[in-house]
Protein backbone atom coordinates (compact mmCIF):
# COMPACT_ATOMS: atom_id res chain seq x y z
CA UNK A 1 0.00 0.00 0.00
CA UNK A 2 2.95 2.41 1.10
CA UNK A 3 4.59 3.01 -2.62
CA UNK A 4 0.86 3.60 -4.04
CA UNK A 5 0.83 6.26 -1.47
CA UNK A 6 4.27 7.25 -2.32
CA UNK A 7 3.13 7.56 -6.24
CA UNK A 8 0.24 10.26 -4.92
CA UNK A 9 3.74 12.94 -4.03
CA UNK A 10 6.05 11.57 -6.27
CA UNK A 11 5.79 11.14 -10.42
CA UNK A 12 7.94 9.06 -12.08
CA UNK A 13 10.19 10.93 -14.28
CA UNK A 14 10.09 10.74 -18.15
CA UNK A 15 12.65 8.36 -20.40
CA UNK A 16 13.46 11.77 -22.15
CA UNK A 17 14.69 13.83 -18.95
CA UNK A 18 16.75 10.49 -17.76
CA UNK A 19 18.39 9.98 -20.56
CA UNK A 20 19.53 13.50 -20.86
CA UNK A 21 21.04 13.50 -17.01
CA UNK A 22 22.63 10.08 -18.16
CA UNK A 23 23.91 12.12 -20.97
CA UNK A 24 25.13 14.71 -18.96
CA UNK A 25 26.83 12.90 -16.79
CA UNK A 26 28.58 10.62 -18.92
CA UNK A 27 30.28 13.55 -20.57
CA UNK A 28 31.23 14.27 -17.19
CA UNK A 29 32.84 11.20 -16.89
CA UNK A 30 34.72 11.80 -20.18
CA UNK A 31 36.21 14.40 -18.55
CA UNK A 32 36.90 13.07 -15.44
CA UNK A 33 38.71 10.47 -17.08
CA UNK A 34 40.75 12.71 -19.58
CA UNK A 35 41.63 14.95 -16.53
CA UNK A 36 42.89 11.54 -14.73
CA UNK A 37 45.38 10.37 -17.50
CA UNK A 38 46.37 14.15 -18.56
CA UNK A 39 47.65 14.09 -14.35
CA UNK A 40 48.52 10.53 -14.33
CA UNK A 41 50.99 11.50 -17.40
CA UNK A 42 52.44 14.32 -15.77
CA UNK A 43 53.21 12.57 -12.70
CA UNK A 44 56.64 11.02 -12.42
CA UNK A 45 55.75 7.83 -10.62
CA UNK A 46 56.97 5.00 -11.91
CA UNK A 47 54.65 2.92 -14.57
CA UNK A 48 53.25 0.30 -11.79
CA UNK A 49 52.27 2.88 -9.45
CA UNK A 50 50.67 4.31 -12.85
CA UNK A 51 48.83 1.89 -13.57
CA UNK A 52 47.01 1.55 -10.17
CA UNK A 53 46.54 4.64 -10.02
CA UNK A 54 44.78 4.95 -13.11
CA UNK A 55 42.88 1.85 -12.18
CA UNK A 56 41.76 2.86 -9.04
CA UNK A 57 40.98 6.46 -10.75
CA UNK A 58 38.79 4.34 -13.71
CA UNK A 59 36.89 2.57 -10.85
CA UNK A 60 35.77 5.64 -8.82
CA UNK A 61 34.80 6.87 -11.95
CA UNK A 62 32.45 4.82 -13.16
CA UNK A 63 31.07 2.80 -10.59
CA UNK A 64 31.68 5.74 -7.67
CA UNK A 65 30.43 8.66 -9.75
CA UNK A 66 27.18 7.50 -9.33
CA UNK A 67 26.96 6.39 -6.21
CA UNK A 68 26.60 10.29 -5.25
CA UNK A 69 23.38 9.61 -5.42
CA UNK A 70 23.44 8.54 -2.00
CA UNK A 71 25.12 11.58 -0.66
CA UNK A 72 23.32 14.36 -2.62
CA UNK A 73 19.77 13.87 -1.98
CA UNK A 74 19.38 10.91 -4.52
CA UNK A 75 20.76 13.00 -7.06
CA UNK A 76 23.92 13.17 -9.25
CA UNK A 77 25.25 16.70 -11.30
CA UNK A 78 23.13 15.50 -14.09
CA UNK A 79 19.96 14.37 -12.42
CA UNK A 80 19.76 17.85 -10.77
CA UNK A 81 20.24 19.78 -13.71
CA UNK A 82 17.31 18.05 -14.93
CA UNK A 83 15.61 17.74 -11.91
CA UNK A 84 14.97 14.45 -11.08
CA UNK A 85 16.07 12.46 -8.39
CA UNK A 86 16.20 8.44 -7.01
CA UNK A 87 14.24 7.42 -3.93
CA UNK A 88 13.36 3.98 -2.63
CA UNK A 89 9.90 2.53 -3.37
CA UNK A 90 8.97 3.13 0.11
CA UNK A 91 9.47 6.93 -0.45
CA UNK A 92 12.44 7.42 1.41
CA UNK A 93 16.30 8.68 0.45
CA UNK A 94 18.48 5.92 -1.20
CA UNK A 95 20.84 4.78 0.95
CA UNK A 96 24.64 3.77 -0.43
CA UNK A 97 23.41 0.46 -1.03
CA UNK A 98 20.78 1.43 -3.35
CA UNK A 99 22.97 3.08 -5.16
CA UNK A 100 26.00 0.68 -5.62
CA UNK A 101 23.56 -1.63 -7.08
CA UNK A 102 22.57 0.91 -9.58
CA UNK A 103 25.92 1.60 -10.20
CA UNK A 104 27.04 -1.83 -11.27
CA UNK A 105 24.12 -2.96 -12.80
CA UNK A 106 23.65 -0.04 -14.57
CA UNK A 107 27.03 -0.26 -16.27
CA UNK A 108 26.22 -3.52 -17.60
CA UNK A 109 23.03 -2.22 -18.92
CA UNK A 110 24.30 0.83 -20.78
CA UNK A 111 27.65 -1.68 -22.00
CA UNK A 112 25.11 -4.05 -23.90
CA UNK A 113 24.95 -3.65 -27.10
CA UNK A 114 23.40 -1.26 -28.58
CA UNK A 115 24.11 0.82 -25.18
CA UNK A 116 21.53 1.76 -23.01
CA UNK A 117 18.36 -0.37 -25.57
CA UNK A 118 18.01 -2.50 -22.13
CA UNK A 119 17.46 0.27 -19.57
CA UNK A 120 15.34 2.07 -22.02
CA UNK A 121 13.00 -1.09 -22.89
CA UNK A 122 12.99 -1.75 -18.82
CA UNK A 123 11.80 1.47 -18.50
CA UNK A 124 9.48 1.38 -20.92
CA UNK A 125 7.48 -1.81 -19.88
CA UNK A 126 7.72 -1.46 -15.80
CA UNK A 127 4.64 0.33 -13.91
CA UNK A 128 7.19 3.01 -12.82
CA UNK A 129 9.35 3.13 -15.14
CA UNK A 130 12.18 1.27 -13.43
CA UNK A 131 15.27 0.10 -15.35
CA UNK A 132 16.61 -3.41 -14.34
CA UNK A 133 19.21 -1.54 -11.42
CA UNK A 134 15.94 0.10 -10.06
CA UNK A 135 14.30 -3.09 -10.05
CA UNK A 136 17.02 -4.64 -8.16
CA UNK A 137 17.85 -2.03 -5.83
CA UNK A 138 14.11 -1.05 -5.00
CA UNK A 139 14.22 2.82 -6.19
CA UNK A 140 12.13 4.14 -8.57
CA UNK A 141 13.40 7.91 -10.74
CA UNK A 142 10.88 10.71 -9.95
CA UNK A 143 10.70 14.01 -10.81
CA UNK A 144 12.12 17.00 -8.15
CA UNK A 145 9.07 17.99 -6.61
CA UNK A 146 10.63 20.36 -4.11
CA UNK A 147 9.98 23.57 -5.67
CA UNK A 148 6.37 23.41 -6.50
CA UNK A 149 4.94 21.74 -3.04
CA UNK A 150 2.37 23.88 -1.42
CA UNK A 151 2.71 24.93 2.25
CA UNK A 152 0.24 23.12 4.88
CA UNK A 153 0.68 23.34 8.44
CA UNK A 154 -0.87 20.90 10.68
CA UNK A 155 -2.57 21.10 13.80
CA UNK A 156 -2.40 18.27 16.49
CA UNK A 157 -5.31 16.36 17.30
CA UNK A 158 -7.75 18.12 19.69
CA UNK A 159 -7.41 16.71 23.12
CA UNK A 160 -3.46 15.43 21.91
CA UNK A 161 -1.69 18.73 22.37
CA UNK A 162 0.71 17.85 24.68
CA UNK A 163 1.08 14.37 22.72
CA UNK A 164 2.07 16.78 19.75
CA UNK A 165 4.42 19.38 21.21
CA UNK A 166 6.24 16.24 23.00
CA UNK A 167 6.36 13.99 20.17
CA UNK A 168 10.36 13.72 18.64
CA UNK A 169 10.58 13.91 15.15
CA UNK A 170 13.95 14.17 14.81
CA UNK A 171 14.67 10.86 12.83
CA UNK A 172 12.04 12.04 10.31
CA UNK A 173 13.99 12.87 6.75
CA UNK A 174 12.03 15.90 4.57
CA UNK A 175 10.90 12.59 1.73
CA UNK A 176 9.59 10.99 4.78
CA UNK A 177 7.68 13.77 5.99
CA UNK A 178 6.81 14.48 2.16
CA UNK A 179 4.67 10.82 2.42
CA UNK A 180 2.88 11.86 5.45
CA UNK A 181 1.91 15.61 4.05
CA UNK A 182 0.68 14.23 1.13
CA UNK A 183 -1.56 11.66 3.01
CA UNK A 184 -2.95 13.96 5.34
CA UNK A 185 -3.50 16.68 2.36
CA UNK A 186 -5.34 13.96 0.13
CA UNK A 187 -6.95 11.95 2.68
CA UNK A 188 -10.38 13.07 2.02
CA UNK A 189 -10.58 11.77 -2.09
CA UNK A 190 -10.49 8.28 -0.23
CA UNK A 191 -13.65 6.45 0.82
CA UNK A 192 -13.56 4.98 4.27
CA UNK A 193 -12.19 1.94 3.72
CA UNK A 194 -8.74 3.37 1.91
CA UNK A 195 -8.16 5.86 4.48
CA UNK A 196 -8.21 3.83 7.29
CA UNK A 197 -5.75 0.99 5.61
CA UNK A 198 -3.57 3.70 4.13
CA UNK A 199 -3.60 5.35 7.62
CA UNK A 200 -2.83 2.41 9.32
CA UNK A 201 0.04 1.04 7.26
CA UNK A 202 1.70 4.62 7.42
CA UNK A 203 1.48 5.12 10.89
CA UNK A 204 3.10 1.49 11.25
CA UNK A 205 5.86 2.61 9.68
CA UNK A 206 6.72 6.33 10.90
CA UNK A 207 6.15 4.29 14.35
CA UNK A 208 9.18 2.33 12.77
CA UNK A 209 11.22 5.60 11.32
CA UNK A 210 10.85 7.64 14.68
CA UNK A 211 10.77 5.15 17.69
CA UNK A 212 7.70 7.22 18.66
CA UNK A 213 4.97 4.53 19.69
CA UNK A 214 1.32 5.02 19.10
CA UNK A 215 -0.47 4.81 21.98
CA UNK A 216 -3.71 2.35 21.72
CA UNK A 217 -6.38 5.06 22.17
CA UNK A 218 -5.00 7.55 19.41
CA UNK A 219 -6.01 6.53 15.94
CA UNK A 220 -3.68 6.13 13.25
CA UNK A 221 -4.26 9.52 11.42
CA UNK A 222 -4.30 10.91 14.37
CA UNK A 223 -1.10 9.46 14.94
CA UNK A 224 0.09 11.05 11.69
CA UNK A 225 -1.63 14.62 12.51
CA UNK A 226 0.78 14.90 15.48
CA UNK A 227 3.73 13.55 13.55
CA UNK A 228 3.29 16.16 10.91
CA UNK A 229 3.12 18.79 13.54
CA UNK A 230 5.91 17.63 15.60
CA UNK A 231 7.77 17.77 12.52
CA UNK A 232 7.08 21.36 11.44
CA UNK A 233 7.16 23.14 14.92
CA UNK A 234 10.77 21.07 15.08
CA UNK A 235 11.93 22.10 11.31
CA UNK A 236 10.02 24.94 10.67
CA UNK A 237 8.92 26.67 13.69
CA UNK A 238 8.23 30.10 11.49
CA UNK A 239 6.25 28.84 8.31
CA UNK A 240 2.97 30.68 9.59
CA UNK A 241 -0.11 29.95 10.92
CA UNK A 242 -1.22 26.59 11.66
CA UNK A 243 -4.31 25.35 10.25
CA UNK A 244 -6.63 22.19 10.97
CA UNK A 245 -6.11 19.20 8.46
CA UNK A 246 -9.32 17.57 6.71
CA UNK A 247 -11.11 15.80 9.68
CA UNK A 248 -10.10 12.13 10.24
CA UNK A 249 -12.44 8.92 8.76
CA UNK A 250 -14.95 8.38 11.28
CA UNK A 251 -14.24 4.97 11.83
CA UNK A 252 -12.18 3.58 14.24
CA UNK A 253 -8.28 3.85 13.24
Amino acid sequence: MTPEAVLLEFRAAGIASRLLAKTLDVMIQGLLLIALLVVVGLASTAGTARLIIVLVGVFLVVFGYPTLEAFWGGQTPGKRALGVRVISIEGSPIRFRHAAIRSIIGVFEFLIPPGGLLAIVSALVSRRSQRIGDLAAGTVVVRDHRTTTQPYFWAPPRGWEQYGFAFDAGRLTPPRYAIIREFLRRAHEFDDDARLALARTLAAQVEGWTSWPRPPELGAEAYLLSTAFAYQRRFAPRLGPVVDAPPPTSRRA
